[in-house]
């Protein structure tokens, strides 16, 4: 089980600092950081222990049960950010569309076992397109904000980078196994890797930089 890839570090890191941080973002959204990146980290930990510890080839359960409530939390997030008002209410529309096509895809189409590419596929997209619609809503505001310490702008600007990376990849992830051109996913895990970084160092800038004043 140890060491650790690097990647975890910087998943302990964000946690850490959520901790740390936490006069600075008790009275805001990113105050969920916390308890998200707790499951987060446990789940990690937990599928690195199966795998290593207990021999267990299969846990890939664990991410079709984690995977649902990584993307609802980021809906959560973009829906407490948004001004816009049409934006909230797509944004909470979606909330439940995604639990309701998450519920049916886990117990009807793909199942426990099998890793739920639909849902990666359909987490990956809609984040995307969450991330941008964000940028759009932050430069439209009429009240004169500077992205760079506005605490959102990172986190959006990691989930467009992690959530674009993995997309391109999982689109072409048949292709990919059909011709054998990465046969043992050493270049999915290594796009993975890096994309972790640009993520979890992300959200750790946007916990440094939040302001102690509420946002709503």
């Amino acid at each position: 089980m140890f060491p650790l890839p690097i990647f975890h570090y910087f998943e302990w890191a964000a946690f850490i600092t959520s901790v740390i941080c936490y006069q600075k973002i008790k009275d805001k959204p990113l105050r969920w950081f916390i308890p998200f990146l707790l499951l987060m980290v446990i789940t990690e930990t937990t599928a690195r222990y199966m795998r290593y510890e207990l021999l267990v080839t299969n846990n890939t359960w664990l991410y079709n049960i984690y995977i649902p409530i990584e993307t609802l939390f980021y809906i959560f997030i973009f829906y407490n950010y948004f001004e816009n008002r049409y934006l909230k209410k797509i944004t909470g529309w979606l909330f439940f569309i995604t639990l309701l096509f998450a519920f049916s895809n886990l117990m009807f189409i793909q199942g426990l076992y099998k890793l739920n590419t639909n849902l990666i596929k359909y987490s990956a997209s809609l984040l995307v397109v969450l991330s941008i619609c964000y940028f759009v809503d932050l430069f439209n505001s009429p009240t004169v904000i500077h992205p760079l310490q506005e605490s959102m702008f990172w986190i959006a600007m990691g989930l467009l980078f992690f959530n674009l990376g993995s997309l391109v990849y999982n689109l072409a992830f048949d292709y990919i196994l059909a011709n054998q051109k990465d046969p043992r996913a050493l270049l999915f895990i290594s796009i993975k890797k890096n994309l972790i970084y640009i993520l979890y160092s992300c959200i750790i800038v946007s916990i440094v930089i939040a302001k102690k004043c509420k946002i709503n």
